[in-house]
Order: structure tokens, then sequence, then C-alpha cells
């Protein structure tokens, strides 16, 4: 059956789809009627995959958790070294304390032994020079005196007694009493050749200090 396609007007014999435009123009059952149009479309070519590998994004989530146990793992070191250098720390000033005791000449066993030295070198010819310091800043009285020869004071401030000549079986007495009620020390001190060799002190108001 000759038809003439209704949209570039070329003549189609017995087909529905004109070759020249592609128009479906559909075929006809009878003179004056025609068969309904069924639109058929060409299916789509399949799309090609992509070989290009998807670049995959790291997690921002992922890498933070991961920074964190990382962090996690080096806490626990990071606190023995610091612990390791405390101990290091302690046990050095430990040392450097017990060295510096030990260096360091003790005062009083020092001026002990000093004292002991020179009354066990005296002999009965040796002249020997005896002093008697009175250390105070306020006013104070008292006597002071080589055997039974005693001298009375009463001043204010410290004061210095010289006795020359002196040998081994002299005696040096001494009683001062302060003449205040303050607690400020008032210190009597017997010295032999230059060496403290007896020393005695009192806080208390009006104390006395003998020495004999």
């Amino acid at each position: 059956m000759m038809r003439k396609c209704p949209n570039c007007g070329n003549t189609i014999r017995n087909r529905e789809i004109c070759p020249i435009c592609g128009k479906n123009i559909g075929l006809q059952v009878s003179a004056g009627k025609s068969r309904p149009q069924i639109n058929k479309s060409l299916p789509k070519p399949p799309q090609k995959a992509s070989s290009k590998p998807k670049k995959k994004i790291p997690s921002k989530n992922k890498s933070e958790t991961v920074s964190k146990n990382e962090l996690e793992e080096d806490s626990p070191q990071l606190g023995s070294i610091a612990s390791s250098l405390l101990g290091i720390l302690c046990i050095a000033g430990v040392m450097l304390i017990v060295l510096s005791g030990v260096l360091s000449p003790d005062t009083t066993n020092s001026t002990n032994v000093e004292k002991q030295n020179v009354i066990d070198n005296i002999t009965d010819s040796d002249q020997l020079t005896i002093q008697v310091n009175v250390v105070y800043n306020k006013q104070w009285s008292g006597s002071i005196g080589l055997n039974d020869d005693l001298k009375n004071y009463n001043q204010n401030g410290s004061k210095t007694v010289v006795y020359s000549n002196c040998v081994k079986e002299d005696t040096i007495s001494a009683s001062i009493q302060k003449k205040d009620s303050t607690e400020d020390e008032l210190k009597v001190q017997v010295l032999m050749n230059n060496v403290i060799i007896k020393e005695e002190s009192t806080k208390t108001p009006y104390g006395i200090v003998t020495i004999s």
C-alpha cells in the first residue's frame, strides 16, 4: 500500500516508519481509517562505565579519631618519662643535701674540739689570756672577777674584760643580770687565748647568767 509521509512527503510502501525522516506513520487497516499510531522510541544506547577510579575522600572524623588514638597511645609514654625525670631530680636533691652536710663543717663540733685542744695543751707554766664578754645591747648589772678579786659593773651595752698573765689554776667568776623586762638575749662568754671555753645566756625578763 502506497502512502506519503506526512512529515517529509516521501512515498512509503508497506512501512510504518519513514526511511527518510524516521516519522512513525503507522499502518492503515482499511480505506479511510488509519491504524492508531504507536509511538515507539528508539532505545538509548547503554552508557559506558567510566574506567577512571573514583577518588576516595578521606573522612575528617576518621583522621581526627586516628590522631586522638595516637595521642592517647603516646600519653602513657610521656607520663612515664616525666615520672622518671622527677625521680632523678629528687635523688639528685637528696644527694646534694647529704654532700653539703658532709662537706660543711659543724660549727659547734669545731668549737668544742678547739676548746678541748686548748685546755688539754695548757701546762702549769703557760701564761694565759682570759677574756670575759658580756653581750647585751641594753641595761645590765653584775660582777666579774679573777679568783676572789671581783669588780661590780652597771652599764648599758656590751662589755669586754681582759685578764693577762693568767695561769692554769686561776678561776673566773661572773654574775650578770638584765635590768629590763624584755625577752632579748643576754650572753656571757669566757675565752682562753681567744677560744671560747664557756658560754651561758638568758632571755628571761630580769634574767641572771652565772659563770664560775
